[in-house]
């Protein structure tokens, strides 16, 4: 994965840098000993199902793969003929990218699901792939639950930042590594312009050409980040003094 990413948004971290780098992350809850983790996108294909996948891995790595279960949705799912089709294209498509990632194809295949407003409460952790996504989920809210459920939907990329995730922890190698050496070294290599993603860009599959290879490199590492950051923040959620059940 040599490439170059291409240039940060400014705009969307500007306004992140105003808010204050350390976004309040959700509160989780480990009084069932697992977590049930959504992640959301525009048509439930490409996005949410490689974050899913990435945090599977990352989380049996660490051996909470018995522990942290995701799933996905979409808020502009495409249900008709012509949708179904194209999803089983796309499909197909990701199955080889998904070996290359160590990625079960049953991720991919899996049919689209649309987004339901009872997903807010369904799950422990609501994770949204950019900006859009996020806003398309609070649109469905009643406004007097607006405050509430903003703290619980959070972007992908909150949790690529250096609070839960350090450098060091990025860059740790051996047995109490975070990440397997390969994704360690991957992330590496570009770490300070990953963490300044805001919004994780759907990219084309079509487009072969050194820029289009390249936005989906760059798609692959900072859902990867952000994967990452996220297994190390509910980890650390978990009460030590919890009775009865180790995930580990």
């Amino acid at each position: 994965m040599d490439f170059q990413l291409g240039q940060p948004e400014p705009q969307q971290w500007q306004q992140r840098q105003q808010q204050g780098c350390h976004t309040k992350l959700a509160d989780v809850d480990w009084s069932r000993y697992h977590l049930q983790v959504l992640f959301i996108d525009r048509h439930d294909q490409l996005r949410a199902r490689l974050a899913a996948g990435l945090f599977e891995k990352v989380a049996e790595w660490n051996g909470y793969g018995r522990a942290l279960y995701p799933w996905t949705c979409g808020t502009h799912v495409d249900d008709s003929a012509a949708g179904r089709t194209a999803h089983m294209w796309l499909s197909t498509s990701l199955v080889s990218q998904a070996a290359v990632l160590g990625i079960e194809p049953k991720v991919f295949t899996r049919r689209p699901e649309s987004f339901e407003l009872r997903d807010l409460d369904c799950y422990d952790v609501i994770v949204a792939v950019d900006s859009a996504t996020r806003e398309a989920v609070l649109e469905q809210v009643e406004p007097q639950g607006q405050q509430y459920y903003r703290e619980r939907v959070n972007l992908l990329s909150d949790y690529a930042q250096q609070q839960p995730l350090t450098d060091a922890e990025v860059q740790r190698t051996g047995g109490l590594a975070l990440l397997p050496r390969r994704m360690s070294q991957q992330l590496q290599q570009d770490l300070p312009q990953l963490r300044r993603v805001v919004d994780v860009c759907r990219p084309s599959l079509t487009d072969g050409s050194p820029r289009g290879v390249a936005a989906w490199n760059h798609t692959v590492l900072a859902v990867m980040l952000g994967c990452a950051g996220l297994v190390r923040y509910l980890i650390d959620a978990y009460p030590p003094d919890l009775p009865e059940y180790d995930p580990l």
